[in-house]
């Protein structure tokens, strides 16, 4: 008998002890692999879209590798000076730190795939929420960041050839596996493409209230299609955006002589300032460009063409 009790208890616990580690493991296997959130709200909504903006500098590539920059003499070192060198020279960089090609190709892609998974989770949503500015911002940011891309790393639109032209691959997905692969888009697909993501959006986006100069807005939808049709050359399109955002353009184009008489650190503030009505969309990037600019070897001079047969208005070029 006392055998048979103790036999009967070393089953309970040990069934027990099989209850505990399935409970555990199912609550292990419960949780989510890494820290990403469930998107089940709009505010988590309004969060992801907010990181559909590119956070590189596209600034010293697309400086020194233009018409602008000329070799000059400088006795300041820059940071990262062989990346300069390789940009001036049209060499392919080695670098994939801030301000490199590299880095900013990957930081449009990231936008792009965190404006893709919004998307998505809109789309999962919009039965439980009203979504709609969300969306427009989402397909805003997508346009922007292939808007960026198919221009520095494809040819420039040529309605006689951009059928065949390269350009660059257009994501509409989340990846959702480790190593994919992309067949890049003509230019004339990427432009068609970003022309359907952009004109949806501005639809959609008419209801964003809160910090508009943060986020694609309706005026920045508008800003973004005067930039993309005058690249396509289609002037009446470039003219019927701009119309909507100038509404009085005396307020709303910067004031330079405003500027004039205000010192360094009050220029620099005011330029940047969500409280400036030219100032359409602002966002913040990660780069060393404010500190090489003047000082690297590679730029624009006085003595450049553009300098050389004076201001045809008699006025200082600033």
């Amino acid at each position: 008998m006392m055998k048979k009790i103790k036999l009967n208890k070393t089953i309970q616990l040990t069934v027990l002890l099989m209850l505990f580690t399935v409970i555990g493991c199912d609550d292990y296997l419960s949780e989510l692999p890494d820290d990403r959130t469930t998107i089940d709200s709009k505010e988590h909504l309004s969060a992801l879209v907010t990181g559909a903006y590119p956070n590189a500098n596209y600034m010293l590539m697309a400086e020194l590798l233009s018409d602008n920059a000329l070799s000059k003499p400088s006795t300041n070192g820059v940071v990262n000076q062989l990346l300069h060198e390789q940009m001036f020279n049209w060499e392919e960089s080695t670098d994939d730190n801030q301000d490199a090609p590299t880095n900013y190709w990957a930081s449009c892609y990231e936008a792009i795939s965190q404006a893709n998974q919004a998307l998505e989770s809109i789309e999962e949503l919009k039965d439980n929420f009203i979504l709609d500015a969300e969306k427009g911002e989402a397909l805003l940011a997508r346009a922007y960041a292939h808007f960026m891309l198919v221009n520095f790393w494809g040819k420039h639109y040529d309605p006689a050839s951009a059928v065949t032209d390269l350009g660059v691959p257009y994501v509409k997905t989340p990846e959702k596996v480790l190593f994919k692969e992309y067949t890049r888009n003509t230019v004339q697909e990427v432009y068609d493409f970003i022309e359907q993501d952009m004109l949806e959006g501005i639809e959609l986006v008419k209801n964003r209230q809160e910090n508009p100069k943060f986020h694609f807005s309706v005026e920045a939808g508008h800003a973004l299609a005067v930039r993309y049709y005058t690249f396509k050359g289609e002037w009446d399109k470039v003219i019927e955006h701009a119309n909507k955002i100038l509404t009085n353009p005396r307020q709303q184009i910067r004031d330079l002589l405003v500027y004039n008489n205000l010192s360094y650190s009050e220029n620099t503030n005011l330029y940047n300032s969500s409280l400036e009505a030219n100032n359409i969309l602002i966002n913040s990037v990660t780069s060393w460009w404010a500190r090489n600019y003047a000082s690297t070897n590679y730029g624009l001079l006085s003595d450049s063409n553009i300098f050389r047969t004076g201001n045809p208005l008699g006025k200082g070029w600033a």
